[in-house]
């Protein structure tokens, strides 16, 4: 079986916490050796990487579609998929289909999250247990955070004997309802209906007592304010089992980054609007 050595990378591994410029043997699909002192096997096929970095795949945790040739390119080797589909992945017969295609295909790895609610309506808890033995890695209603306290109670109630990951979306709809921008001056000078942090707080902080009631698990996503990570920090402090994630351009991107759509046409500004949801 040939060998490939790959010299000069800068060797990243996260599990381990490596960290170091050195040399990585592949022989066929698996790795043989690597390390800062490893040098390249005779009659291996030499690849200088030149600095760059070699480290496992990336994992997408937000995929709304999976195309694998683009995720491959981009270094992204496993996938977890929203419930948000053509066909709502909130069943066991829906979560076995998707992870049996991914086990089909040789690609990319996929793993599907479940619906928290059916339907994604908000109003009844999905049947987490039976889903999770499928396959299911977690269970979310995407965007739609789920807003009835007592709805919420009961799904991370119930969650809690799976030991399940429920991923809600930190917004209060009747505080967001319409908004497309975050609150303050730049918004009110462009004219843009907006949505204060309070919103997002708000979510966090009755969660957070409804995942301390029940010693639930639970992930808030796409965190877009100070405020809302104090909360979180502070849930935390508390025993809260409680995690968050942001988005790549949230912390690239602030109120200021509105202005530039005033300069647009009205019909790009207008789809601009649409799209622009950062603060």
């Amino acid at each position: 079986m040939s060998m490939t050595a790959y010299i000069n990378a800068r060797l990243i591994d996260p599990a381990s916490g490596l960290d170091t410029k050195g040399t990585l043997v592949t022989e066929g699909e698996k790795i043989k050796a690597f390390g800062a002192d490893e040098t390249a096997p005779e009659g291996a096929k030499v690849v200088d990487c030149k600095g760059r970095i070699l480290c496992p795949g990336f994992i997408d945790m937000r995929a709304h579609r999976v195309d694998a040739e683009a995720a491959l390119k981009g270094g992204i080797t496993t996938v977890i998929l929203q419930p948000d589909q053509t066909t709502v992945i909130d069943t066991d017969a829906v979560v076995e289909r998707i992870r049996r295609r991914s086990e089909d295909s040789e690609t990319v790895n996929v793993f599907p999250m479940g619906t928290a609610t059916r339907g994604m309506q908000g109003s009844q808890i999905a049947e987490i247990g039976q889903m999770m033995q499928s396959g299911a890695v977690g269970f979310t209603d995407c965007r739609t955070p789920v807003s009835d306290s007592q709805v919420m109670r009961r799904l991370l109630e119930y969650s809690g004997h799976f030991d399940a990951l429920i991923v809600q979306f930190a917004e209060d709809k009747s505080l967001a309802s319409g908004a497309v921008a975050h609150e303050g001056e730049i918004a009110t000078r462009l004219g843009l209906s907006g949505v204060p942090a309070a919103a997002e707080v708000i979510q966090i902080e009755r969660d957070c007592r409804l995942a301390e009631l029940t010693d639930a698990r639970i992930h808030f996503a796409l965190i877009s304010s100070r405020e809302g990570v104090d909360a979180i920090r502070s849930a935390k402090k508390r025993g809260v089992r409680a995690t968050c994630s942001v988005a790549p351009h949230y912390l690239h991107l602030n109120d200021n980054a509105l202005e530039a759509t005033a300069r647009l046409p009205r019909c790009a500004r207008r789809c601009a609007r649409k799209r622009t949801v950062w603060r």
